[in-house]
């Protein structure tokens, strides 16, 4: 049976899970030991509950516990759990996705993104005893982002449709690839990256990731009476050049191809306590460090191997009540260094406890998964 008073306790001290969110809280109390038991007749159930929870694929979590014990001895494999999931930290619309089954952990698969999951899990030993509550895991699947844009199909057939002053010639009659990087080039991605340059020293029009910037730039350059170029000057009596899908896939970071590969950050960080920490100022700030976030399938060709990727740190005064819809810190790309192993990030923070959650996002906005949480 629930129990119906089940409470959330803040979490106080430092609470690290490799490859998730550890989000628990709560105790329960019974006969056994710490953890909460039960008794059928003289045989006394121990079960320390779930230990973590965390977004496993983007629609998947991966849920674990600890296993029960009782004094007759019984064998672990003897031993039978049901796991609850729910959407609300008081568990009020939790249902049963495991039904006493000899395993200590599960894939919960089918769940939806931006979507915090809380599970509680309850065991019994063959005799019958039941545990009581013990306290919840959480998870948190980050959100999926819109397709990204194909350079391919959606951009560069683009530069046929903006016609000159003599209403026949097209972006692309000039601006073709007719020897390599000889000139500036709209054929590819990478000859509109390139430019004039070389892959080693770019010099196309293109700042990944700011296409207001961008646009400004070759407006300023090219809408101008004393250019040379009379095509250019025409353009302005015809429409803006950064049509809606250009500055989207430039603010997707100009890439060759769709990316969507998520970041990661790498297992022997998550391992690794030394490369996170969290920490309280005492005078109503915190502190989180942290390690790089890797994505090479979204690296920009002008840019550093790593800065390209924004950070955000979600976090609560405690496991169970971490926001993340709305980070408490945000690490803007190309503000971590490639030379930086870490970084450390300093934020409001009005509470005398805290945990916290770091997500690594690309251009095109996928989230990093597996995760460690800090606290004080």
């Amino acid at each position: 049976m629930r129990r119906t008073d089940l409470m959330i306790l803040p979490v106080l001290g430092l609470m690290l899970a490799a490859g998730g969110c550890k989000n628990r809280s709560g105790s329960g109390s019974g006969s056994g030991s710490t953890g909460g038991g039960s008794t059928g007749g003289s045989v006394t159930l121990s079960f320390a509950g779930p230990l973590d929870a965390a977004p496993s694929q983007g629609d998947e979590v991966a849920v674990s516990w600890a296993i029960a014990t009782n004094t007759a001895n019984d064998p672990p494999g003897s031993m039978r759990y049901s796991v609850y999931r729910g959407t609300k930290p008081d568990m009020s619309d939790e249902q049963l996705v495991l039904d006493r089954a000899a395993q200590h952990a599960l894939l919960d698969g089918g769940l939806l993104d931006d979507v915090t999951y809380y599970y509680r899990v309850v065991a019994f030993d063959p005799a019958g005893n039941q545990s009581e509550d013990t306290g919840l895991v959480s998870a948190h699947l980050p959100r999926i982002p819109l397709p990204p844009i194909d350079y391919g199909t959606e951009v560069g057939p683009l530069w046929s449709t903006v016609p000159a002053r003599d209403g026949k010639t097209v972006c692309i009659d000039c601006h073709h690839d007719q020897q390599p990087y000889g000139f500036l080039s709209l054929e590819s991605w990478e000859r509109v990256m390139i430019g004039r340059g070389t892959p080693e020293k770019p010099d196309g029009f293109i700042i990944e990731g700011n296409a207001k910037r961008t646009g400004a730039a070759f407006l300023e350059l090219y809408f101008n009476e004393q250019n040379p170029v009379q095509a250019h000057r025409a353009w302005r009596f015809k429409r803006e050049f950064f049509l809606p899908e250009v500055a989207n896939w430039v603010d997707e970071g100009a890439l060759p191809v769709p990316d969507t590969t998520r970041p990661s950050f790498d297992f022997d960080d998550l391992q690794n306590r030394a490369r996170y920490s969290a920490t309280n100022n005492g005078d109503g700030t915190a502190y989180v460090n942290f390690p790089h976030a890797r994505d090479p399938e979204s690296v920009p060709i002008r840019e550093k191997l790593d800065d390209h990727l924004e950070y955000h740190v979600y976090g609560g005064p405690d496991s169970a009540s971490i926001d993340f819809r709305n980070p408490v810190a945000v690490v803007k790309r190309y503000f971590f260094d490639k030379e930086s192993t870490t970084y450390g990030v300093r934020f409001p923070w009005p509470h005398e406890t805290g945990a916290f959650v770091v997500r690594a996002y690309d251009y095109t906005g996928n989230a990093s998964l597996h995760e460690r949480e800090v606290g004080f």
